[in-house]
């Protein structure tokens, strides 16, 4: 995602270079044109592969051997459901220590976020790819966790077969 910041960034001051030059330079307005419209279109690209991905900005795992989820942002109570580690979450929302959480399978319920890991790029691969081989899934806080991903796509792959 990065990338396409980066590409829409540029794009983006392109067009805003466009169009002072235009005014200062008339002889080189339809040459000026043509680069402000294809900064227009590369810039709703971009945008658009932004917006594509923003949901993978939420995706995390869960780093506990079990996270309990309740169903107040409290440790008080018997819990919903029990997560166990490598679990893919979305987080929803973050209260105090807890963040809110659902599961593929729909289930919500607040966990401890020390019981999760946020991760950043795409840990439901399609095909044959191997997670511990991606260079685009990390673990922002803590170093050493390919274990963890490994087992992440493995019960994220066992989820989808059944």
């Amino acid at each position: 995602m990065n990338g396409w910041a980066v590409l829409g960034a540029v794009s983006l001051t392109l067009l805003a270079a466009t169009l002072p030059l235009a005014l200062l330079l008339p002889r080189h307005r339809p040459v000026l044109r043509l680069a402000g419209i294809l900064a227009v279109v590369v810039l709703l690209g971009s945008l658009t592969a932004i917006g594509a991905g923003w949901g993978e900005l939420n995706r995390a795992v869960v780093v506990a051997k079990v996270a309990d989820a309740r169903v107040a942002p409290v440790s008080l109570g018997s819990p919903l459901v029990s997560l166990p580690e490598g679990t893919i979450v979305n987080m929803l929302k973050s209260h105090g220590p807890f963040t809110l959480v659902s599961t593929s399978h729909g289930q919500r319920g607040w966990v401890s976020r020390d019981s999760i890991e946020p991760v950043i790029g795409s840990v439901a691969h399609e095909g044959n790819q191997s997670l511990k081989n991606d260079q685009s899934v990390m673990f922002p806080k803590a170093a050493g966790k390919q274990s963890l991903l490994a087992l992440a796509h493995e019960t994220s792959a066992d989820n989808r077969g059944s």
